[in-house]
């Protein structure tokens, strides 16, 4: 069975390349650059998804923010993929309920291996 992944990132040039290489190792992708257009199709459509990998910067809504909305409707993992890489932000994430946080830059296999 083919997992679903949720990408939340702004930067369009990383997310062609986290899609191109999730796809490569099977997984489904949907990405989006806004954050409310990410959450409308998780918790408004109910677009079924197996996982979300969240950046932190991006336009209109922290990611934190992104990530404290998932998890009061949710249960799904969610990995931050972020170049706040310090740990407090780690810290923050994870008692936010985020199951996972990678820093950037990464080698897209780590992001597999993670998931």
């Amino acid at each position: 069975m083919t997992k679903r992944v949720l990408l939340i990132e702004d930067d369009v040039q990383m997310q062609g390349l986290i899609v191109e290489y999730l796809e490569r190792y099977g997984f489904s992708t949907r990405a989006f650059s806004e954050p409310k257009e990410a959450l409308d199709a998780l918790l408004v459509q109910k677009i079924p998804f197996d996982i979300v990998i969240l950046d932190l910067m991006l336009p209109t809504m922290d990611g934190f923010d992104v990530a404290k909305a998932i998890k009061a409707q949710k249960d799904i993992p969610i990995i931050i993929s972020s170049a706040r890489g310090d740990i407090g932000n780690k810290i923050y994430g994870y008692e936010l309920g985020v199951d996972d946080y990678i820093a950037k830059p990464y080698e897209p296999r780590e992001l597999i291996l993670r998931m």
